[in-house]
């Protein structure tokens, strides 16, 4: 059906979300990404599978990602940016089974050259139903009022400390 990323986006908004055949696509182009250590391709996929609504294509994505860590000792960890913004956040969030307690919560302040604080990120993870990812919140708030939340994945074999 495609054979690479770009193959993918291009063509994937007329297949139909849920067909055999475009998950089974979205699989071998998912392995793929993983064995060639293309985390910046694999979240591009990733934000378009949760910007479609192809949440199926999204729980095998998470499944076959699970699978890697699990299963190849040499896997590093690795973000996939998401963006400020992630349409139908909520199932989003059912789809990687987001637990609502955070796992970890930590402040980040930036300062200027005076040293006084001129942003600071609340940052919270919380585990999905998969061992080895985690969703990632990042709240930005700043003496300009440009506030804003990114949100991110974290894919990693040693857990969280």
């Amino acid at each position: 059906m495609f054979s690479t990323l770009e193959g993918f986006l291009d063509t994937s908004d007329t297949a139909p979300a849920g067909d055999t055949d475009f998950l089974l696509a979205v699989a071998e182009l998912v392995r793929s990404l993983l064995a060639e250590r293309e985390f910046p391709s694999l979240g591009r996929l990733i934000r378009h599978e949760a910007d479609r609504g192809f949440y199926e294509a999204l729980a095998w994505t998470m499944d076959l990602v699970q699978e890697a860590y699990e299963h190849d000792e040499s896997m590093p960890p690795c973000v996939c940016e998401l963006g400020r913004s992630v349409p139908g956040f909520g199932m989003f969030e059912q789809t990687l089974g987001t637990a609502a307690d955070a796992v970890k919560n930590e402040i980040k302040k930036k300062t200027d050259g005076n040293g006084e604080v001129q942003e600071f990120f609340n940052i919270c993870v919380y585990p999905t139903q998969h061992e080895n990812i985690f969703l990632v919140s990042s709240e930005n708030f700043d003496t300009r009022d440009n506030d804003y939340i990114s949100y991110s994945l974290l894919f990693t074999r040693e857990g969280i400390s």
